[in-house]
């Protein structure tokens, strides 16, 4: 089932979504650290219908922004788009669907973003205040994997293939266990429309509303 949250705000200028997927450095095993974060750098590399370029220009023509974001137990994907426009919420929430079932993970992109990643993992390893984090993580939880870094090392995510990222995905992304957040002024009715089409949904939606 998709887990749905709202809190529905009618005076809001701005409707904000999130989508979480049960996926994060905690699941992964040996040969596959680092997997869900890198998947994550990927989501907007391409869909089977929308290009990156395409992907960035619908929120930046609605004024919006998005984003994404790895934990060791959760990927976020999620907006915030002025609803000035009665149409926005439909087209935000259609497009971070779309991430969450059909990303393709382009080749040329795959490559490129493998560097970017293993760049910024050297990065967080020379910052005092990110690496202390982790070695905390390992001193509360010893020899369990929510103590494994997010990232993973540069030699992990060196070994990752597309066809490991692509089966990570199919997995936990569109076939795996999802909550939606969505706040401020936001149409339920189409919520529930949308989300009924996704892969991981069965039939019924559990709704909270506050």
């Amino acid at each position: 089932n998709v887990v749905l949250i709202t809190q529905h705000e009618e005076s809001s200028k701005v409707a904000a979504i999130g989508f979480y997927f049960s996926a994060g450095s905690r699941y992964e095993n040996p040969g596959q650290y680092g997997i869900s974060h890198f998947t994550e750098h990927m989501l907007f590399k391409g869909t089977k219908t929308k290009s990156n370029k395409e992907l960035s220009r619908i929120f930046d023509r609605m004024g919006g922004v998005t984003n994404a974001f790895t934990e060791r137990e959760n990927v976020s994907v999620y907006c915030s788009v002025p609803v000035v426009k009665e149409n926005n919420f439909k087209i935000a929430l259609e497009t971070i669907c779309d991430l969450s079932e059909n990303c393709t993970f382009p080749e040329e992109e795959f490559i490129k973003e493998k560097g970017v990643v293993e760049n910024e993992i050297i990065s967080v390893e020379d910052d005092p205040d990110d690496s202390s984090m982790d070695e905390i993580a390992r001193l509360i939880w010893p020899d369990q994997n929510i103590s494994r870094t997010i990232t993973g090392s540069a030699e992990d995510v060196e070994s990752i293939t597309r066809q490991q990222m692509i089966a990570w995905y199919e997995k936990y992304f569109v076939h795996g266990e999802l909550v939606v957040i969505a706040a401020g002024k936001i149409n339920e009715e189409i919520l529930t429309e949308t989300l009924s089409k996704l892969p991981q949904k069965k039939p019924s939606v559990a709704f909270y509303k506050n």
